[in-house]
This record gives structure tokens, sequence and C-alpha cells, in this order.
């Protein structure tokens, strides 16, 4: 019989066990994992089979009102039970009981087993991204521009009406997390000091947002960048402050 419940921290083996056999051994759960299990406003579960745990996922709560599903693994001794769909209706049920107002989440595009689970259970898809990873390697050869951190809403407003903002349909991304950027989110952005701009006359020229908010795996998430002619710019300077902050291992 499959049992789905709340983890405690006896399944921390169990879970990075079935981990490691996850996308070639590089999965992120082993980097999260504690985290989630002390998230007690979202909930981290695993599901038993016969008491033996074949899987897990994780409900976080962005903001009130807003659900996002993660980290979905199950066994590969067991697939094909259902487990993955059960274990997503189990989270589709609480958020209802929880009177959300949007339920979301993220996949690879070659996720196929998970994409016809989500699709069976009434998702749609509302926007696709590719996402780059970078290490310290990057160089450049022009010299460096000076980005400072925002310290004025007003410099930055624009990008909440961008054309940008609109072809994303407002997501912005921290690692593998979605979240619609408003007025709100902008604002904890600059106050946590993640938003720089690039000024020449005391114009705004660039603007980038770079933010280990919701990072899984010791990184940085170049969420936003913006100012065609200073993009190479803007990639040096991430990679001049993510290795300043010490984030390469």
């Amino acid at each position: 019989m499959l049992n789905i419940r709340r983890v405690n921290k006896e399944d921390r083996e169990d879970i990075i066990s079935i981990s490691t056999t996850i996308w070639e051994g590089d999965d992120y759960i082993p980097n999260i994992v504690d985290k989630w299990i002390d998230d007690r406003e979202g909930e981290f579960t695993v599901a038993e089979l016969n008491g033996q745990v074949v899987g897990f996922a994780k409900l976080t709560v962005l903001k009130p009102g807003d659900i996002w599903l993660e980290g979905i693994r199950v066994d590969k001794r067991y697939r094909g039970l259902g487990i993955g769909k059960e274990m997503t209706r189990y989270f589709i049920d609480k958020a209802k009981r929880m009177k959300a107002k949007s339920i979301s989440l993220s996949t690879y595009i070659e996720n196929h087993e998970s994409i016809k689970i989500i699709e069976k259970n009434g998702f749609k898809k509302s926007v696709s991204f590719k996402i780059f990873y970078g290490n310290d390697n990057y160089q450049s050869t022009k010299k460096a521009k000076k980005y400072k951190k925002v310290d004025n809403f007003d410099d930055i407003s624009y990008i909440l009406d961008s054309n940008q903002m609109k072809l994303r349909k407002n997501y912005i991304a921290f690692d593998w997390t979605f979240i619609k950027l408003d007025k709100k989110l902008l604002e904890e952005l600059i106050n946590r000091g993640d938003v720089y701009v690039l000024k020449e006359n005391n114009e705004v020229k660039s603007t980038l947002i770079l933010s280990n908010k919701m990072s899984k795996a010791n990184g940085l998430s170049l969420s936003y960048i913006d100012g065609e002619d200073y993009y190479e710019d803007g990639l040096k300077f991430a990679v001049n402050k993510f290795k300043s902050k010490g984030y390469v291992n």
C-alpha cells in the first residue's frame, strides 16, 4: 500500500540514495535536502510502499496563494506504478485546501515522463526558457564596466512593463524556480542587493538581477539582463561577482 507523509530526518539517507540515481548522479537534491526538511511553511513528503521510501516531492510556498511544486523523484526500481502521479495529486489536493490561487512547476523539456503526468493533472505550459550554465573559465578581452547596486526603485521600475518581461509572461528564473516579477518582488531583490545598473551620463544603460535566491547548488542566477549593447559587460560583471562571493567550489 502506498503511503504519502511528511518527511522526517530519518528519511534523509533514503532521499539522497534515490537522488544519486537521477540525472546521472548530478541531482541537486543533496544540496537542498536539509533546508527542505526544515521548511515548515511548505511540505516535503516521501512516498512509502510497504514501508520502503520509493519517492519524494516538495511543495514550496512562494508567497501567499502561490504554490510551487518541485523535486518530484521516484526510485527507478518503482517507476511505472503511478507513484509520481499520486504525489502530484496529493499536493494538488493540499494546494486546494490551502485555497491557493496558482500551482506551478518547471521541468526539463525532454522529461517526457514528467510532462505526461503534469498534463494529465490539468497543467498547461505557460512559457519556455533556455537555461545556460557557466563556470569561472569565462574570459573577456573587454575592460570591465562598473555596475552598481540599485538603491532607487524608480531607476529600474521600467522593467515591470518592459517588452522583455511581456515575452517572459513576467516570469524570472531563480535556478529552476520561476516566479512572476511584481513590484513587491523587485523591491525585495533591491533590498537583498541583487539588482545592479550600469549608468552612463546618469542614464541607465543596462540592468541586471543577479541573485542566489532559491539557489539549489551554491550558484548565482542571472535572472534578468537588458541593454543589448551591454550584454558582454553584464556577463563579465556576473562572473566576477560569482568569483568574488566565493561561489566557485
